[in-house]
């Protein structure tokens, strides 16, 4: 299979995406200021700059001595973004940071970082993005690891809701358009486009389950981004081929078609290295191959559930 080529020149690289994470959890009780809904208080001390504690009211627990918390970060970009999102997760994890059914792990994509400033453009990238979401929304939800994300009312799914619409994403699409398009349909997907058309111009994926865990973290970061270089790259259809190579029912089948259609796999060209390592990955070789690992075990997992 021939390399893709980007569409944009001016963001032919993963690593010039910028990104941001929501860590839902609880932590004991008083151990952080935590800020109200959107408006969060920094978290200081060892924490980078510019990461804050909100409260979330969906989060709930019987844990005595434990308090609901959104860990948000700051806008981040490339390696050193990734590896502040392993600080915080190890910070998280000596703090004594629990998860349960009610917690998610969200990433945010920057927009205009993927598809430059002309908010046309941005929307037809976006309707990309809308077709490789729902076409790997399996390998999504197998991310997660349990069907609980998929089932939940917090995370639908995306095909569900835009399956009516598919024939209109087929074309290319304009900001407005998408706009009415999208008008009605909740934010609670496994892509969430509502902040799209506020302030801060953000898609979200919202398919991943609370976690306390770096790898997981980065895994799930560096997902969304291959999403994204994927619908930089191609015109993707809505639907997966009848008949593909992996069987795509599956979560294990799914990310290992998700693995090759964005370059993660090994002996496509340049030396036997994934063809995105050879562009210039947004994180180093063997933290990409520990992060396939985690998402394959997590597909597993999650197949195991359905079973």
């Amino acid at each position: 299979m021939a390399r893709h080529t980007q569409r944009h020149e001016q963001n032919p690289r993963a690593a010039e995406i910028t990104f941001g994470c929501e860590i839902e959890c609880f932590l004991p009780r008083g151990s952080v200021r935590i800020g109200g809904y959107h408006a969060g208080l920094e978290l200081g001390g060892r924490f980078p700059r510019g990461w804050n504690a909100q409260r979330d009211g969906s989060l709930q627990t019987s844990l005595a001595g434990y308090e609901g918390v959104e860990i948000v970060s700051p806008v981040l970009r490339g390696r050193e973004g990734i590896e502040q999102v392993r600080q915080v997760a190890r910070l998280l994890e000596e703090m004594g940071a629990k998860v349960n059914r009610t917690c998610g792990f969200h990433v945010h994509l920057g927009s205009t970082s993927i598809a430059g400033e002309n908010f046309d453009e941005v929307a037809d990238c976006v309707r990309r993005l809308i077709n490789v979401t729902a076409q790997h929304e399996k390998a999504f939800y197998g991310a997660a690891g349990t069907s609980h994300r998929e089932a939940g009312t917090y995370c639908r799914s995306l095909k569900s809701a835009w399956g009516h619409k598919k024939d209109r994403l087929r074309q290319k699409i304009k900001a407005e358009d998408l706009r009415l398009e999208a008008a009605g349909i909740s934010r609670y997907q496994s892509l969430n486009l509502v902040p799209l058309f506020g302030r801060n111009k953000t898609v979200e994926f919202r398919c991943f389950s609370g976690t306390t865990s770096g790898i997981k973290m980065t895994a799930w970061i560096q997902m969304a981004l291959a999403a994204a270089t994927l619908a930089i790259a191609r015109n993707t259809k809505f639907d997966a081929p009848t008949t593909t190579y992996a069987d795509t029912t599956t979560a294990v089948g799914a990310m290992k078609r998700f693995f090759y259609l964005t370059g993660w796999t090994r002996g496509r060209k340049d030396y036997y290295q994934p063809v995105c390592i050879a562009e210039g990955w947004v994180d180093e070789m063997k933290n990409l191959d520990a992060a396939k690992r985690e998402l394959m075990r997590l597909a597993r997992k999650y197949d195991e559930q359905a079973a």
